[in-house]
C-alpha cells in the first residue's frame, strides 16, 4: 500500500490562501446561507481547498519533473456569474513525450487530522 502524500505548506502558501479565502467567503450566496451560521466552517474550507492545489501542484510537478509544464494556482476571485468549470491546474507535456494535449486537472480537497495530512 502507498504511504500518503505528505505535504509541507510554506508559510507564504499558507498567507495567500488565508487572503484567498478571506476575499472570497462573501462570494457564494448559496455556500454562505447555507453556512451562514458557521462562517469559520466558510473561510476554513475555502483555505483547505486552496492548500489542497498548492499540495496537487507540488505532487504533480515532483512526479513528472521536466516532462510537464504545470499550471499555477489561481488565485483570482471571480464573482458569482463568472463561476466556470474550468480546471484547477492544466498539465501541458513536453513534445518528447508525445502527449499534444493538456490534461485538465481538477482538485477535490479532504483534510486528514490535521496540516500537512492532505
Amino acid at each position: 500500500m502507498a504511504s500518503p502524500f505528505m505535504h509541507r505548506f510554506t508559510e507564504d502558501e499558507r498567507a495567500r490562501a488565508r487572503v484567498f479565502a478571506d476575499a472570497s467567503k462573501s462570494r457564494g450566496k448559496f455556500y454562505a446561507a447555507k453556512r451562514a451560521s458557521r462562517s469559520a466552517k466558510t473561510m476554513t474550507d475555502i483555505e483547505n481547498g486552496v492548500l489542497g492545489e498548492f499540495a496537487a501542484r507540488r505532487l504533480v510537478c515532483s512526479l513528472l519533473g521536466e516532462h510537464a509544464d504545470v499550471s499555477q494556482v489561481d488565485l483570482q476571485v471571480y464573482g458569482v456569474s463568472q463561476k466556470s468549470w474550468d480546471p484547477d491546474l492544466t498539465i501541458t507535456f513536453s513534445p518528447q513525450v508525445g502527449s499534444p494535449d493538456p490534461v485538465r486537472v481538477h482538485v477535490k480537497t479532504f483534510v486528514c487530522d490535521r496540516y500537512p495530512h492532505i
